[in-house]
């Protein structure tokens, strides 16, 4: 950005956000030993009215003209940053709105319409589909009236084959596939205060920035509207972007000694660096952000306060970055997740082979 008072939301691009997507539900899926799972076995999805819709493995369908609704049991199912690798070391978890949702879609009338929508961070996006085109609209919950639109001529779904549908919401933009290709790409850009507003349902807020990033994010809230039936929804699909949640700084944060002058610059309980507005970590030409992929137990840059003495005096002081003078190897393969083992002599990790990947 020109200005320190400037932001720009820095967007991956698509061939990098696919690699980082977490899945949350795949309706194509059944688990094998449903007993053994952490959180609670069976669709998320529930519908409404319950006499309106059928569910047969993987596909749901909609038989009347008028409305019905699968709505999403958070309950159930929480959208929020939870990983299967801390399962038994948990952890507090966060809700979480960057969410990639897929679904195949059908109609068996020419008349038939499906609408996704997710409510978020005090806004509706709400995607339609038909056999005509697909629409796109945004607004905040409290003004309907202002909204953002958009159109792609394209069909939707067909009454003659099965259409892939995906709707992306992540780094404040929503992206719509249809068969693999993408038919509406419509960024937005807050501030980062509106962000904190708007991701905690504290529109207009007076608070400061410290005090709204203590404030938990609103859990998101996914839909799909169904009429003009009968219409399927089949192979429904939730991914969660990778979530790098506030935190605050620990003791640990001043383990070493903080250069002269600089001892206030880190205090215990304050946000974690580059978390909050007040915490903005500005990196030399010669200096890295490290953070973690596996945030719920990552003690990454974020948290790593002053540098050890040795490394303060002789190649960089800041806190929280790493000089490009310390980085002595080049990443080379993509070893996590491993998987647990357990075997007469306790418990471990070993290594999972079979999604080992090669950095090229």
């Amino acid at each position: 950005a020109p200005g320190e008072d400037t932001f720009a939301i820095a967007r991956k691009p698509a061939h990098l956000q696919d690699t980082l997507w977490h899945r949350v539900h795949d309706g194509t899926r059944l688990p094998a030993k449903p007993d053994a799972l952490v959180r609670t076995p069976g669709p998320p999805w529930v519908p409404h009215p319950r006499a309106a819709w059928t569910h047969e493995g993987t596909t749901w369908t909609h038989e009347n003209n008028a409305s019905g609704t699968l709505v999403w049991d958070d309950r159930r199912m929480p959208l929020d940053d939870w990983a299967a690798y801390n399962m038994f070391t948990p952890v507090p978890t966060f809700p979480t709105s960057d969410l990639r949702v897929a679904a195949t879609l059908r109609s068996d009338a020419p008349d038939g319409q499906v609408t996704f929508t997710l409510q978020a961070r005090s806004h509706v996006f709400e995607v339609t589909f038909d056999t005509a085109n697909v629409r796109y609209a945004m607004w905040h919950v409290d003004t309907p009236e202002s909204r953002f639109e958009a159109q792609a001529d394209t069909p939707g779904m067909t009454t003659a084959a099965p259409t892939q549908v995906v709707v992306e919401q992540r780094d404040q933009q929503v992206v719509v596939h249809v068969n693999s290709a993408a038919v509406i790409e419509a960024p937005y850009n807050w501030t980062p205060r509106q962000r904190l507003e708007f991701s905690r349902g504290l529109t207009g807020s007076t608070m400061s920035d410290d005090e709204l990033i203590r404030h938990l994010p609103q859990a998101p809230q996914l839909q799909w509207t169904a009429s003009g039936g009968p219409v399927h929804l089949s192979a429904i699909t939730v991914d969660r972007d990778l979530f790098h949640r506030r935190d605050l700084i620990r003791s640990a944060g001043r383990k070493h000694p903080a250069p002269d002058g600089r001892e206030d610059e880190i205090q215990p309980g304050q946000p974690a660096a580059a978390t909050s507005p007040e915490t903005i970590v500005r990196l030399k030409d010669d200096q890295y952000f490290m953070l973690g992929d596996n945030s719920g137990r990552s003690n990454d840059g974020r948290l790593w306060g002053w540098p050890d003495p040795m490394v303060s005096e002789l190649i960089d002081e800041d806190p929280f970055v790493v000089n490009e003078d310390l980085l002595i190897g080049k990443a080379f393969a993509v070893y996590f997740p491993a998987s647990h083992s357990v075997t007469s002599g306790g418990t471990g990790f070993i290594p999972d082979f079979g999604r080992i990947r090669f950095i090229h």
